[in-house]
């Protein structure tokens, strides 16, 4: 019997690599190969798309690229990670009579994922008619008619410079391997499982249904809506997802004790959301079968004070024996990373800085941003920095259409569930004066 070709994938490179460690621990029988081989791939989505179009003839990419982003000469050799800032100069330069509202760098960019990658758009006509499904801020057409000239500017820039942000690029692929399904030609996978479901954007969607053909088995999705902090939320049944009738939802957690796990629900009580399926979801049912210390917030006078607070708390968990490497402070931004750091070193307590799915090192405590510990978790936890001027960060908020505020308010609350839910055993969390609205029970 040939063996399956299966794809293990997730949203991030970081989040691959501990998956690929996770998977060697537990089935090391299991084989780990390249793309299109039998046995087991296990990459990151954007790594797919790009492996997609390095297996791709000259002519399949050109056709997808026109197909995805218009006529216009593009190589995608360069790879665009400024994209805000590249929608700025875009509105400069195509001087849209909208409101500010509608300008902002973030608004446009999920808008241009959700709505024009979603859909295929080349043109302002293609973009006037498309399905705004799954998108909060209703348009009328000529809003649409201004924003394309946004849009327009964007591929413009990067048609010049042979660039590509990631999303484009996951959409190009979509269409190579559609184009190629279309003529009878395979495609890379017979089965492919995704983790953290809820962080994937419309063009991921695009790829994840173009690398495998439906049928039974193809598509093993695992997604947990209370940890949304990155994709946005769009209907799977535009990417031709089937998924009602089809779900069942695990309530019992495993890693973090019923004491931890009831703090982070309880920052999500009373809010409306959904999970992939559109189905409504709420913070109650959910279980741990482990019991440990009730999480505490501690809110002191300053920022020294809170400095004092997480170094008192940190050096208490390793006098009662937690190894270094299973305590951790988290904070919100990378700016903060430093003053948590320089805090523990100052107090003889060995802290570096990590990025998302590593630890600090051997005998050090890890310092990361909330976004970063997304996959991993520490037996002792601090959530640092949770004052009212600093979660929910207003820059990711002000200036968005009201339906837009509402889900970056969401995202915000999402990661502070993320962030408590890294805990295994203990969990404190600190404010430097007033604790954030976030938090306040």
């Amino acid at each position: 019997m040939t063996r399956p070709r299966i794809l293990l994938t997730t949203y991030s490179r970081a989040l691959a690599a501990s998956l690929m460690q996770q998977l060697t621990r537990l089935g090391p029988e299991l084989p780990q190969v390249e793309m299109r081989q039998p046995g087991i791939t296990i990459a990151g989505m954007d790594q797919i798309a790009a492996r997609v179009l390095r297996g791709a003839s000259r002519l399949e990419v050109g056709d997808a690229t026109a197909a995805v982003l218009g006529p216009d000469r593009n190589t995608l050799a360069n790879k665009v990670s400024r994209v805000e800032q590249d929608f700025e100069a875009a509105v400069d330069m195509a001087s849209p009579n909208l409101l500010e509202e509608l300008l902002q760098p973030r608004f446009l960019d999920q808008e241009y994922q959700s709505v024009v990658l979603a859909n295929g758009v080349v043109d302002e006509k293609d973009y006037v008619r498309a399905s705004p499904s799954g998108r909060g801020t209703a348009l009328n057409r000529g809003a649409r008619q201004e924003l394309w000239k946004v849009f327009a500017q964007f591929r413009r820039s990067h048609h010049m410079n042979d660039a590509a942000t990631f999303p484009e690029i996951a959409a190009v692929a979509a269409s190579v391997l559609r184009t190629r399904a279309a003529k009878g030609g395979a495609l890379p996978f017979d089965h492919v499982l995704v983790d953290e479901a809820q962080d994937f954007h419309a063009p991921h969607w695009l790829l994840l249904r173009a690398l495998v053909a439906e049928g039974e088995n193809d598509l093993f999705i695992a997604e947990d809506s209370h940890q949304r902090i990155y994709g946005q939320k769009v209907p799977m049944s535009r990417f031709g997802i089937n998924l009602r009738g089809r779900s069942r939802r695990l309530k019992l957690n495993y890693r973090t004790t019923a004491e931890n796990l009831a703090y982070a629900m309880s920052l999500l009580s009373g809010i409306e959301y959904e999970d992939l399926e559109d189905a409504p979801e709420t913070a109650s049912g959910y279980r741990s079968v482990r019991s440990g210390p009730v999480p505490s917030v501690l809110a002191v006078a300053d920022a020294s004070a809170e400095v004092e607070a997480v170094v008192s708390r940190v050096r208490s968990w390793l006098s009662a024996g937690v190894s270094p490497e299973a305590t951790a402070v988290l904070v919100r931004s990378e700016r903060s990373v430093n003053r948590a750091v320089d805090g523990p070193l100052g107090a003889g307590i060995s802290a570096s800085s990590a990025s998302g799915g590593s630890v600090a090192g051997k005998g050090k405590v890890t310092v990361m941003t909330m976004h970063s510990s997304k996959g991993m978790e520490f037996q002792c936890l601090v959530v640092m920095g949770a004052g009212a001027t600093e979660i929910p960060a207003m820059w990711t908020i002000n200036g968005l259409p009201e339906a837009e505020r509402f889900d970056a308010l969401l995202r915000e609350r999402f990661l502070l569930y993320v962030a408590a839910t890294r805990a295994r055993d203990e969990l404190v969390t600190t404010a430097a004066g007033e604790p954030s609205e976030l938090i306040r029970r």
